[in-house]
């Protein structure tokens, strides 16, 4: 007889849930002010279905994008929350400009990493952060830049003339990975803690593979966030299982805290 109150507690809970699930899928397909947009139906009442394309077939979801607006039209309904827009004439509605604001939803621009400027959500947190690194870009910056550009492209040069000379040949994805991570580096955060990849006798795929090991993982973490809470938490361990992860996690410790260096400024600025 004890066991009974136990049953009914249990089904109690299991039937709060199948309520609550049914109710949440009659609303978005009903009731939402997007329910009048087309799309599948499954991609209306669950994230699972963009899910389904990111994780399990390899994030391909942008490309099936493309096959619902060959069968639902230039507008679409992608998820509960979202809708995708194929039509340039809607363009400067989407892009407003200064004028209005856009505010990223924290869902979209999540990637593991809260405090970096891909994450950046509010509109005034975003201003002030685009200001800041609006002096990297200012014309007087990259003109005092130009030295440094030009040292590495004559680097690069260098690489392009040894294969040539060897007769061995030379993968142009690292190459150029390798010299936009050096010159950036470098303008960022000073020749003391830039790469060097250009520099070596071989230059190194580390920072190619692990960019897109970085991908990788952000597709993972933005559809399963407590994946990214746990793997912080053991970093060691996810490391063993996650071999990439080390790259992430240790470009995370390497850049938080630092200070950068500000053309145009007096001093430096320190991001956390």
């Amino acid at each position: 007889m004890r066991d009974a109150p136990c049953k009914a507690c249990a089904y109690g809970v299991l039937l709060f849930i199948f309520s609550y699930i049914s109710c949440l899928v009659f609303y978005r397909l009903v009731l939402s002010p997007l329910a009048r947009f087309p799309g599948p139906r499954l991609a209306a009442a669950t994230r699972l279905y963009e899910t389904y394309f990111q994780i399990l077939k390899g994030g391909t979801f942008s490309w099936h994008i493309e096959t619902l607006h060959q069968h639902y039209g230039p507008v679409v309904r992608i998820t509960p929350w979202e809708i995708h827009i194929k039509d340039p004439d809607y363009y400067n509605t989407v892009y407003a400009g200064p004028t209005r604001h856009r505010t990223k939803d924290p869902w979209f621009s999540f990637i593991s990493f809260p405090g970096s400027i891909f994450s950046t959500s509010g509109f005034e947190f975003h201003k002030a952060r685009r200001k800041v690194l609006g002096q990297f870009f200012k014309r007087s910056a990259v003109l005092e830049l130009e030295p440094v550009i030009s040292a590495k492209i004559g680097s690069l040069c260098k690489h392009f003339s040894a294969a040539v000379r060897n007769n061995r040949p030379l993968e142009l994805h690292a190459a150029f990975h390798c010299f936009t991570s050096d010159l950036l580096s470098q303008h960022a955060f000073g020749r003391g803690m830039g790469s060097h990849y250009l520099e070596e006798p071989q230059l190194s795929d580390t920072w190619k593979l692990g960019v897109t090991a970085m991908f990788d993982l952000t597709r993972l973490t933005r559809h399963f966030p407590v994946s990214s809470h746990l793997a912080h938490a053991f970093p060691v361990l996810t490391s063993w299982v996650v071999p990439p992860f080390r790259f992430v996690y240790e470009l995370e410790q390497v850049s938080q805290p630092f200070s950068c260096y500000i053309p145009g400024n007096s001093g430096s600025l320190q991001f956390l």
